[in-house]
């Protein structure tokens, strides 16, 4: 038993390294929004919000998986919904009086050989990746006319190696970028709210 039990602590430590040595931090010059939720008296129209997205690398768009983009919509049609400009707000297509479409594009950058030499190394070795996000979104009335499309980017940069623990949790990449998308989502509504779209 007391053999298992030394396999099993290095086993959970290069577990930890692998789920815990990465740190995320956002780069971009995203503008910030002085006043949320937005100031709406009477909420009347009613909007549907159709998440699409794609991760594009080496020039190529590559298809998300099912769950990676589960996690991005959420974080988007949870803005609309605290936007305080919508009667309601419905997570893909229903009728309504707008029609919000919008695309994620993940732009990935990821040195190779960095990369690989920090698996070799059990995150000894550092390397980092930058995704760039885009958010490309169509705002369409009742009638399928296109009111407006408004594209707003955010660049995140993380990075791995063992010493990231000590910056988790509050730089773990999945929450980042739920953070950075949801400012994204933040500031197109605005955008469209300043240009008399809604």
């Amino acid at each position: 038993m007391k053999g298992h039990r030394w396999i099993r602590l290095p086993a959970f430590a290069l577990f930890l390294v692998w789920a815990c040595g990465c740190a995320s931090f956002r780069v971009g010059a995203l503008e910030t929004v002085s006043s949320w939720p937005q100031d709406q008296s009477e909420k009347t129209s009613s909007v549907s919000v159709v998440v699409s997205g794609g991760i594009l690398r080496d020039g190529r768009e590559r298809r998300l998986r099912s769950k990676i983009l589960k996690a991005w919509v959420e974080p988007v049609v949870q803005t609309y919904r605290s936007s305080g400009l919508f009667s309601q707000v419905k997570a893909g297509l229903h009728e309504s009086d707008f029609r919000a479409e919008v695309k994620i594009i993940d732009q990935k950058e990821i040195d190779t050989i960095s990369t690989l030499l920090t698996g070799l190394t059990y995150y000894l070795f550092p390397s980092y990746s930058t995704d760039k996000f885009s958010t490309r979104t169509t705002i369409k009335n009742r009638e399928g006319l296109i009111l407006e499309k408004i594209e707003k980017t955010e660049t995140i940069k993380s990075w791995h190696h063992v010493f990231c623990i000590v910056a988790m949790p509050s730089r773990f990449p999945d929450s980042v970028v739920k953070e950075a998308l949801r400012d994204l989502t933040r500031v197109t509504i605005v955008d469209a709210h300043a240009h008399g779209v809604w």
